[in-house]
């Protein structure tokens, strides 16, 4: 069959990030189907309706990577976008089933599949499951309308180059992706076993982790060095360093290989030693996210978070020994914030001086995460809350200072990265 892939993501802060959830089911399918792939990166919504018309496929497959941009002084909904998408894809004739997928969509599948009505959904990881969905359709069957991932053999098939893959590179755009940031994302495994009480990768994921082998990995890296002139990546795991054995057999056999990479990722700094620090620099790791959000112990805990601020003040003080940067991204305004565990974060943030601070406002609420069955105790919503639309917990202690408290450290931190504030 033909299929088309959309990737619907259009959010450039801090910069446009490249479809890798679409090129990871455009590879999934590219044996056995046709495939063709439309960035609203780069083209207008009635450029990719064209595209529609010309290439007349059998299915399109949307893929959703946000369900919004978290911003809560500047929110904003990307379901419309979505909605309005498919519409006009419907009115412009197209006769065919539509089928949407993605990290973000998968957050809230049903309520997004009504408000779109698109035909189907898959719901967390698709390399499975998609091409199954695509045997059913292409044998009449009558598959459900919802299909949930199936993380059976998710890794069973190597990585491997081909003729195919060739091709199907040609229409993903790198290049565009290179001028902005110039990495491209890697997975190396599926699943989080972690319990921050906001985080939506339980969910969307599954809580086991699916491993992929550290070879395939790094030829796959070594692929796109060798064809595109690509070196830098993000490994785009939830956390890259758990299990921390995957992690170092992965930058063992890119030191093997000598590769001239560089790679960034979000890593638990408990599990970083000083031995992963000088092993992880030897292999090009430019810095790293040590995923700590806050600088209080007390809401620390409330965030469902393994570390304490000793633990982040070891771990970024061994970083610096080692001339490792390091990344911050802060939540302020969560459970447990006071006006005093704020001071305590703009404190440990003055001390630590990370390379780079990302600060939000406020924890976007979504369904069956710790913070939605919170939230709904505390009486911020309740369960007939229409979680489509913008709802953010802030504690109750700091909900009518915190803006003008964080404006205020704004000034005296121009550096700081705070969307809604200075960005």
């Amino acid at each position: 069959m033909k299929i088309l892939l959309i990737s619907v993501n259009q959010e450039r802060f801090p910069h446009p990030v490249f479809p890798i959830g679409a090129y990871i089911i455009a590879k999934s399918i590219m044996m056995q189907h046709e495939v063709d792939f439309v960035d609203l990166n780069l083209l207008t919504t009635e450029e990719a309706l064209q595209r529609i018309r010309e290439a007349q496929p059998d299915i399109i497959g949307i893929s959703m990577r946000n369900l919004d941009n978290v911003v809560y002084l500047n929110y904003k909904s990307f379901i419309p976008e979505l909605k309005v998408l498919v519409s006009q894809i419907r009115k412009d004739g197209y006769q065919g089933k539509i089928i949407l997928g993605g990290a973000g969509f998968s957050i809230m599948p049903k309520e997004i599949l009504d408000i779109t009505e698109a035909d189907y959904g898959i719901i967390g990881p698709g390399e499975k499951s998609f091409p199954k969905l695509l045997e059913k359709l292409q044998n009449n069957e009558d598959p459900p309308h919802l299909i949930i991932y199936d993380t059976e053999d998710l890794y069973e098939n190597p990585f491997t180059v081909s003729q195919q893959l060739i091709e199907l590179n040609a229409k993903f755009n790198f290049e565009w992706y290179k001028q902005f940031h110039g990495s491209i994302g890697i997975t190396t495994k599926r699943g989080c076993n972690y319990n921050c009480i906001y985080c939506t990768y339980p969910i969307i994921e599954g809580r086991t982790c699916h491993l992929r082998k550290p070879e395939d990995v790094v030829n796959e890296m070594e692929f796109y060095i060798k064809t595109m002139g690509i070196n830098y990546f993000l490994f785009t795991d939830s956390v890259f360093n758990d299990p921390v054995e995957h992690s170092r057999s992965i930058a063992q056999e890119i030191k093997r290989r000598e590769l001239p990479v560089c790679w960034t990722g979000s890593v638990d700094l408990g599990n970083l030693t000083r031995e992963d620090i000088l092993l992880f620099k030897d292999t090009g790791c430019e810095g790293v996210d040590l995923g700590m959000d806050s600088g209080s112990n007390e809401v620390l805990k409330r965030y469902g978070k393994s570390c304490d601020t000793k633990a982040i003040y070891k771990a970024t003080e061994e970083c610096k020994l080692q001339d490792m940067p390091v990344y911050f991204n802060i939540i302020l305004g969560g459970p447990g914030e006071t006006e005093e565990t704020l001071n305590e974060t703009f404190s440990l943030l003055e001390k630590t001086e990370p390379e780079s601070t990302g600060i939000v406002i406020g924890m976007r609420i979504y369904p069956k995460t710790p913070l939605y069955y919170l939230a709904i105790k505390e009486g911020v919503i309740n369960i007939d809350t229409d979680l489509t639309e913008p709802h953010f917990y802030i504690a109750p202690e700091v909900k009518d200072c915190i803006v003008e408290i964080v404006k205020a450290e704004s000034v005296k931190h121009p550096s700081w990265i705070i969307p809604g504030i200075n960005f």
